[in-house]
């Protein structure tokens, strides 16, 4: 929307910010020449984004208060529906609480007006149900507002227990794998998905109110059911072992809100509102509670808050906004089908699925520390089998056999077959299989993809292999591109008339692209528009009218789900959700499966080399380090936060303390890898706004200012995202793609300057690093002739350079590549089920050894600092399998 456009009497002036509840704008009313926040909902917004508006515009028009955010009126405009609210300058108590706890009477005077507000609310007979520091204003008058009234329950809807239905037929309030409300401040009913009353928000107020005396939250976890756990056993130490200065009477006050058993909880906001109104007397008490010397103080380095990842505008609106939301979801190219979901598993360990032909059973793919397993689910009974036992490579892309017998998936680069009700494992293709099996309607064949390029058919035991069609430009999708278990990459998918086979064909530069071949002759069609990685899981509609898949369009989106008409190529977008789906697979009644995550990641690092790991306050929805964590020369933290679309660089101490964010609105909307060079300036890998699919070496000064890129490239070619520093950070290197995307390794000076090539063996991306001296570089290359990936070592001390084959098992070592800081030994991630840590393999040949020891949780990123200390960006998919009906093509 262009801005000084006019809707009625409202003159829109700036954008203020955007999620997945709408768009906020800046706004004068021209009838009384007063500026407003104007909210509206996206154009593509699912019925689940219609509801949650309508119910806040109810809730917020029913309120007439001045600690709650004033609705002015509701419009629409041109179908989309909007809220105009009172524009508020100041802050959210979310930013507030990152310059540490509030003060006595402060604290007591914002409580008192929280709670006044929910008094209201809750005498109209609406329950807030997602009160936290996010959704809480502070003027700069000094009082607070309470907003976003998004997941609120009306008081008819409590006594019918309508805790997740609005009416008979509705939509449901939360996404699939997602739980009402924001798990930190939840009651112990909510979590446990009980009925509610105004005693759930008391709970959430108390958990509030302990975040400002205390300076932390009093349940902490590192996902969801940690979380959970919490907040139904554990008994948090009063605020007063965290802050002296907290009196005795507020930490008797917060335990009144924190009783686990509604009964035994303070019964009412007024109640709460008197309570801490007492603590404003002059008399009340300043003392220690008595008690709090016998409850042992958290440790200080989790007690310290880490500043906030987005720079919100002060504005009243876009906290609305940010609280409801973590990803921006843009609209289609064309409206959706109203899909209903229904969630089949609750573990958070499903890392892949797949439905049955008949619609009857699910097979998923299961990640624990022991291992990852293989599970047949009766959908009907929610009976559950475990069909594999766990094991270090188990089970990748499985399929059902058609008439539903077999279940078929990938171990290493093994294609093997297991009965559903039981009995040995078979070998179907011993060596070199890359993807899944694809079966034609009869089942008498299987198709595959065999390394990077060649799609090959065979009988459904594996005889008979034959080559069907070899990959042009670049390679097909498959688990060749990532070998880890769980991995979401499928097979191909045989159209219900058995004459096409469709792939995602991946070149290295520029956009992916559906290709069907014809099974009698090989030919090969490309159909439809580009698509963004990753795009996988392919799968044919019932009917044969078209294609669905999951893939990012555009870029910095989550994955959704995408139909793809066929033959004419017709893109339209399936699901509109917060975090995204991988996945995909259709029974023949249509019914859609997906694997659908809440993907966590933070960091942690160790106070001095070889000590305990602690996390750094903060993570889980910012994800933290996930696309890069490195080190100042001062010791200072280097990491990359999500937050929206958009990637960002933070700066922070090595416990958390004075964050700050490094890049701009105007810096590229993803990047990743961020390097720091000997004096403090940066170097990362971005994607410019302008060359869609392209990446770009880019050059700052430590503070983030002067930002430019460090090479320009000619056109069609990339900077693939891998970066290093050599020659004592004087040298960056990167892989570099042509239009013929031929990958290669290339140098520039890290200040800028003309590149040179400097190797020209062909390069992959996520297996570059660089030891302490400078000179001795680990790489992954592909052999041209046989395509099989090989580690080498170059050594840029010897002319001409020597390069090293190195016996790395690339099955069980896996990117990231590094070195230990004394640089003897090259260290990778060695994962078993969901459980990943850091190991070394000494270059004298000597045996390999674990360098960390965490018992949970994958590793994306891990960075030594100059004295030793690691970093580490620990990551949890969260992840859970749901079923979808509404899909067209089941006719």
């Amino acid at each position: 929307m262009a801005t000084a456009r006019q809707i009625g009497p409202f003159e829109v002036l700036e954008a203020l910010g955007a999620g997945g509840m709408g768009e906020v704008f800046k706004a004068r009313d021209t009838r009384l020449n007063r500026y407003v926040a104007i909210k509206f909902l996206p154009e593509a917004a699912s019925p689940l984004a219609r509801e949650r508006f309508q119910r806040e515009a109810q809730a917020i028009g029913s309120l007439n208060h001045p600690h709650i955010c004033t609705l002015h009126e509701v419009g629409e405009d041109h179908g989309r529906p909007f809220l105009v609210l009172e524009l508020l300058e100041g802050e959210t108590l979310f930013h507030r609480l990152q310059r540490g706890p509030v003060p006595m009477p402060q604290l007591a005077q914002w409580g008192a007006e929280i709670a006044d507000a929910l008094q209201a609310a809750h005498a109209k007979g609406i329950l807030h149900r997602d009160l936290k520091p996010a959704n809480i204003f502070i003027t700069p008058r000094g009082s607070v507002k309470v907003l976003d009234f998004g997941l609120a329950q009306f008081a008819q809807e409590a006594a019918a227990g309508a805790d997740t239905m609005t009416s008979p037929g509705a939509a449901p309030l939360t996404s699939p794998g997602t739980t009402l409300g924001t798990w930190a401040y939840m009651s112990p009913e909510q979590a446990r998905g009980e009925p509610t009353d105004a005693r759930s928000d008391l709970f959430s107020c108390g958990v509030v109110l302990y975040e400002m005396a205390g300076g932390q939250p009093p349940f902490r976890g590192r996902t969801s059911a940690d979380l959970s756990a919490a907040i139904l056993t554990f008994a948090p130490p009063p605020p007063s072992s965290l802050q002296p200065a907290v009196p005795a009477k507020l930490d008797d006050l917060i335990s009144e809100c924190l009783q686990k058993d509604p009964d035994l909880r303070l019964q009412t906001a007024a109640d709460l509102r008197a309570g801490l109104r007492r603590l404003q007397a002059p008399n009340s008490s300043a003392g220690p509670t008595s008690s709090a010397a016998a409850v042992p103080a958290a440790p200080a380095a989790a007690a310290k808050r880490r500043a906030a990842g987005w720079l919100w505008p002060v504005v009243a609106g876009v906290a609305i906004l940010a609280a409801g939301s973590v990803w921006w979801l843009r609209r289609g190219p064309a409206a959706a089908p109203s899909l209903q979901f229904r969630q089949l598993t609750y573990s958070g360990q499903v890392h892949d699925a797949v439905i049955s032909p008949d619609g009857k059973f699910l097979a998923h793919v299961d990640s624990t520390p022991a291992g990852t397993s293989l599970h047949l689910l009766a959908i009907s009974s929610n009976s559950d089998v475990q069909i594999v036992p766990p094991s270090d490579g188990c089970c990748r892309s499985p399929s059902f056999s058609p008439d539903g017998g077999m279940v078929y998936f990938l171990q290493d680069h093994t294609l093997k077959a297991v009965p559903v009700l039981g009995g040995d494992v078979r070998t179907i293709v011993p060596e070199g299989a890359s993807s899944g099996a694809a079966f034609s309607p009869d089942g008498s064949h299987i198709a595959y993809i065999r390394g990077v390029k060649l799609l090959m058919i065979a009988d459904a035991g594996g005889a008979g292999a034959r080559l069907l069609t070899k990959a042009g430009d670049g390679g097909f999708v498959s688990n060749y591109w990532n070998n880890g278990p769980g991995a979401l990459f499928h097979s191909p998918t045989w159209s219900p008339d058995g004459k096409n086979i469709a792939v995602i064909l991946g070149p290295t530069t520029g956009a992916m692209h559906v290709q069907v071949i014809q099974v009698a002759d090989g030919q090969v069609q490309t159909v439809g528009p580009g698509i963004t990685f990753p795009g996988m899981d392919l799968n044919w509609l019932p009917d044969g009218s078209g294609l669905v898949f999951t893939a990012n369009i555009p870029d910095p989106d989550v994955p959704q789900v995408w139909e793809m008409s066929y033959p004419g190529g017709r893109l339209t977008r399936l699901t509109n959700d917060l975090q995204g789906y991988g996945g995909a697979s259709v029974a023949r009644s249509g019914e859609l499966v997906l694997v659908h995550g809440v993907p966590q990641a933070s960091v942690w690092d160790q106070a001095k080399a070889g000590s305990e790991f602690v996390q750094v306050p903060g993570g889980g929805a910012n994800l933290d380090g996930s696309g890069g964590v490195a080190w100042t020369p001062q010791g200072r933290l280097i990491t990359t936060r999500t937050q929206g679309t958009k990637n960002q660089i933070w700066t922070e101490d090595a416990d958390g303390s004075h964050a700050r964010q490094l890049t701009s609105p105007g810096s590229p909307g993803l990047l990743y890898h961020p390097l720091v060079t000997p004096d403090g300036g940066l170097i990362f890998t971005g994607t410019p706004a302008s060359a869609d699919g392209v990446w770009v070496p880019y050059r700052a000064n430590a503070d983030g200012s002067g930002m430019r890129p460090l090479v320009t490239l000619p056109p069609g070619a990339s900077a693939v995202d891998a970066s290093a520093l050599v020659e004592g950070g004087r040298q960056y290197i990167y892989a570099y793609a042509d239009k013929q995307t031929e990958q290669t390794l290339w140098m520039v000076p890290s200040g800028g300057g003309t590149p040179r090539q400097l190797w020209d063996g062909y390069v992959l991306s996520d297996g570059i690093a660089v030891a302490p001296d400078g000179h001795h570089i680990m790489l992954l290359s592909r052999n041209r002739a046989t395509g099989i990936s090989e580690p080498v070592l170059l050594d840029l001390s010897t002319t001409p350079m020597k390069v090293t084959t190195l016996n790395f098992d690339l099955k069980v070592q896996l990117p990231n590549y590094g070195f230990t800081p004394d640089g003897r030994a090259l260290t990778f991630i060695h994962r078993v089920g969901s459980s990943d840590n850091i190991w070394a393999m000494p270059l004298d040949g000597g045996k390999t050894y674990p360098i960390t020891h965490f018992p949970d949780l994958g590793i994306v990123e891990y960075a030594y600092s100059s004295d030793g200390r690691l970093a580490v960006s620990r990551f949890s998919p969260s992840s859970d399998a749901v079923v979808a009906t509404g899909l067209g093509g089941s006719h």
